[in-house]
């Protein structure tokens, strides 16, 4: 039996050592249960489910990875490799489109 199916966390060292922080360039609003965001510069705009905006309010407000997959996995009946994959494609994709960017020090 194969460990592959499992992702580890450790081998994802972004997940758990990059601090992230909302671009100050994004603005974000909560229509009924869903959150539409828009980048300013871009004039793009994007829009996340229920559990996206579960995902996004944790991360914006500094959460670290696992604290955001505990939240789910109590909220949700889903599994935990579910949630590790969709909570990785969210941050991925909210980097890729400068919505989440490294956080500032100084």
């Amino acid at each position: 039996m194969s460990n592959s199916e499992e992702i580890g966390i450790d081998s994802r060292p972004w997940i758990s050592n990059e601090d992230l922080q909302l671009n100050s360039r994004v603005m974000f609003t909560q229509v009924e249960d869903e959150y539409v965001l828009l980048h300013l510069d871009k004039g793009e705009y994007f829009s996340l489910n229920a559990v996206g905006v579960t995902m996004f309010s944790l991360l914006k407000d500094g959460c670290k990875f696992s604290e955001v997959e505990a939240e789910i996995l109590s909220q949700y009946d889903v599994n935990r490799q579910t949630v590790c994959n969709d909570l990785m494609q969210l941050i991925e994709d909210l980097k890729s489109n400068q919505i989440l960017v490294a956080e500032e020090n100084g």
